[in-house]
């Protein structure tokens, strides 16, 4: 079973799809890992519902043809937040599933689905949209978060509001020792060389995201 979320809520799972089969299946995935399943009927139904506070997952299961549905999977993604999606479809290619990713699909299954495949796609699906939201509640991009663990990621943002290793150790309940260490991890993953270079790369980042979300509002 899966944590709650950062809010202490179930998590969510959204599911756009007419096939029994699939909701059958999808009904017993959601019980036996803890979450919600919320069925939605169409896309505007699934866009006005869901929330960014909240940690969720979609699941998307058609019978139309592999290509028909990316301009919704597109439009589903045209959020000020990345959404995490999972397809299940019949007849796709490997070039399809590489567009798919590329417009920010999560994964894509074959129909008729597998059980154990499906509960760990959104396993997988949940815990990482958990770990971007609890990053980005203390100003960690999306894009930066993916690359650290939860306590890195926490230890950067202390950095950025001008921490010293012993604030920060004590904050976190954590050793001066175990902050060095981590660290030295982040500056590794973040391919930087220095506290100063770090912020600098964070405030670059939080720039960027920024103007992403400004971007996707102004499209709405």
């Amino acid at each position: 079973m899966i944590r709650k979320n950062i809010q202490d809520r179930r998590p969510i799972v959204y599911a756009l799809s007419s096939l029994e089969t699939s909701q059958d299946r999808l009904e017993n995935v959601c019980l036996r890992i803890g979450c919600d399943l919320r069925p939605t009927h169409d896309m505007e139904s699934l866009r006005s519902s869901i929330s960014s506070s909240e940690n969720f997952a979609v699941v998307i299961s058609t019978e139309l043809s592999f290509a028909a549905f990316l301009p919704t999977i597109h439009a589903l993604q045209l959020q000020s937040y990345p959404i995490e999606v999972i397809l299940l479809t019949y007849g796709w290619k490997a070039f399809d599933a590489v567009r798919a990713i590329r417009l920010g699909m999560t994964d894509v299954l074959d129909l008729p689905v597998d059980e154990a495949l499906l509960q760990q796609s959104i396993e997988e699906a949940l815990i990482r949209d958990a770990k971007r939201k609890e990053a980005r509640s203390f100003g960690i991009p999306v894009t930066l978060s993916e690359r650290l663990t939860f306590q890195e990621s926490r230890i950067l943002a202390a950095i950025a509001h001008g921490k010293t290793t012993k604030q920060i150790g004590s904050e976190l309940d954590l050793s001066v020792r175990t902050v060095h260490y981590r660290f030295k991890s982040i500056l590794t993953k973040l391919g930087v060389t220095s506290r100063a270079e770090a912020v600098e790369l964070l405030c670059r980042y939080s720039a960027s995201t920024k103007a992403e979300e400004s971007l996707y509002s102004n499209s709405h």
